[in-house]
This record gives C-alpha cells, structure tokens and sequence, in this order.
C-alpha cells in the first residue's frame, strides 16, 4: 500500500511540475472530441510569410474547441487570452504535416532569443504532436516544440520541449527559413511550419489515417504578463495530457472543378440563293430585246 501511495505521489509532483505557472485556466467545451480533416497539399511549401490556397486548407475553429490559460495579474489578462481570434490552416504529404496560423497581440513581446526554453511566456506557437488515434492516452508520448520571433533582435527562435514519441524520435529541430518562418505586423503574427513525419509517426502516413494534435497561441505584453488560447486542452495548465489533443484525419487533395474551354462560335456561311428559272428567262429576254433595240437605233441612225 505505502509503495503505491508512493508512486502516485511521485507521478502527481510530475504533473504538477508539468504545468506551468498560471493563475486562471478554462478548458473547451469539447474536451476530448476535437477532430476535423486535413487535404492533401497541392501547392509547395514555401516559408515566406504567406498562406496560399493549396499550400495550406483553412480549419474552421469552433468556439467550443478552444481552451484558455492566463497569468492573473491583472483583470485585462483573461480578455488578452480570449481576444487573440486565431485562424489555423494545414494540409499534409508524403513527408510532412503543415501548419500556418495567424492571430494578434495586445502588444508583440518576446525577449527571449537567449533563452528558447521560455518562449511560451511570450509570442510564440506551441505545436504538439501526437502518433496514432490509439496512442494518444499516453500523455509523454508526443513531439512538442515551440517555434517564435523576437521583438527586439528580429531573431527566429525555437526550441523542442518534448521529443518521447515511440513513433520513432529522431531529434528533429525546426530550422528557421527552412521549416518555419514567423512574420510580424502592427501586432498581427503569421507563422508558417513543416513537422517531418518520422519525428513523431511510426509507418508512412495514407489517407484515413489519424494522429493528434494540439497547438497554443502564446502572447503577453511582458515578461510577467504572459497569455494562451490553445486548440484543444492538454498543451499547458491541463498536464499537456494527449488525450485531450484534436483528433487529425488525412484527406485528399480537393478536387477542383475546372471549366471547359469556352468554344468560338461557328459561323454557317450563308449561301447566296440561286436565280430562279422564271427569273433567268426573263433577264435573258430582257437583255436580247435590249440588245435588238441598240442595233435597231444604230441602223436608223446610219439610214439617215
């Protein structure tokens, strides 16, 4: 009995110091039953601060997904976390998971670029990962790093806080310009990031299949003030316990319907009706009586 006792005092001081230090949290409605599709990408990856049509497929995000974390201390700290209106789009391939996303900031703080590990106190992403649908109860099993800009070097930062997916860890980073980019403006951030499969998935990935995911938006305008909204519970102040992640469906490409040529009109040449017998006759009788009364004239002019 006392050995269990301990053990589960053990495993709740592991939880406990896997949450970070917020003052007010409020999780989705929709615990555990988050999920949506992906598409397929039709279009390259391109770092550049643009989110095209085919790079990436918009998620529509349901109020009733999104959960919240806050450093209370102030009454403003909760609306900051609640008024960041994240937009999230993705698409995936034979080697990737894309992830874009754009939301706003009361103010763009970030002063970590010498210190990564503490990225999520300011503007930042938090991308979680999950292997298959069947694995997502273990709460240590997933890829979760973090990926920002700083607001006084202009320096891409990222950092990996958990790399433990049995799905075949590899020690995957994020290289900036390569595998992300974070763009900045009038405190509106846009993020664009691949996730290489073999960092957290075990097997090639087809349509139908399914792994989870969890994503936070961080912002705050100091280093005390910090905020989340996050999709899906599990990513901060809930134990990051994978059960909660969304549940991802790789889909096809969209089919896009394509309009046929628009064909030239043909002309019919329109014949040029042929006399008519009665017509020709009378012409021909016309010009003959013509013809006689000429040379009728001519002979009486000539009599003369």
């Amino acid at each position: 009995m006392k050995k269990h006792l301990a053990l589960f005092l053990t495993a709740l001081l592991v939880f406990v110091m896997a949450i970070p230090a917020f003052a007010g949290a409020e999780r989705e409605v929709d615990v555990g039953n988050v999920k949506f599709g992906i598409k397929r990408a039709t279009k390259e990856f391109k770092p550049d601060g643009v989110i095209e049509e085919g790079e990436y497929y918009e998620i529509p995000l349901k109020d009733t997904w999104l959960s919240y974390a806050w450093n209370d201390i102030n009454d403003e700290a909760e609306n900051q976390a609640k008024s960041m209106e994240p937009k999230l789009y993705m698409s995936w391939d034979d080697k990737y998971v894309y992830t874009a996303t754009v939301y706003k900031v009361s103010k763009f703080f970030n002063e970590y670029g010498t210190d990564p590990g503490s990225i999520w106190k300011a503007a930042c992403i938090q991308n979680n990962f999950a292997p298959k649908a069947e694995d997502v109860l273990l709460a240590g099993n997933r890829l979760e790093y973090g990926v920002s800009l700083t607001s006084d070097t202009n320096e891409l930062v990222s950092v990996v806080w958990a790399d433990s997916s049995d799905g075949g860890a590899i020690g995957w980073s994020p290289e900036p310009n390569v595998d992300y980019i974070v763009t900045h403006s009038n405190n509106v951030l846009t993020y664009e990031v691949r996730t290489p499969w073999e960092a957290f998935y075990d097997g090639t990935p087809k349509e139908g299949d399914v792994f989870g995911y969890c994503i936070v938006w961080a912002g705050g305008p100091d280093y005390e003030e910090y905020v989340h909204a996050q999709l899906a519970s599990g990513c901060t102040g809930f134990g990051k316990d994978a059960f909660s992640f969304a549940q991802v469906t790789l889909e096809a490409a969209p089919v896009i319907e394509t309009q046929p040529p628009a064909e030239e009109p043909v002309t019919t040449p329109v014949p040029t009706p042929a006399p008519q017998t009665a017509d020709v006759f009378t012409a021909v009788v016309f010009a003959a009586v013509a013809t006689a009364s000429g040379a009728i004239a001519i002979s009486k002019k000539r009599g003369k």
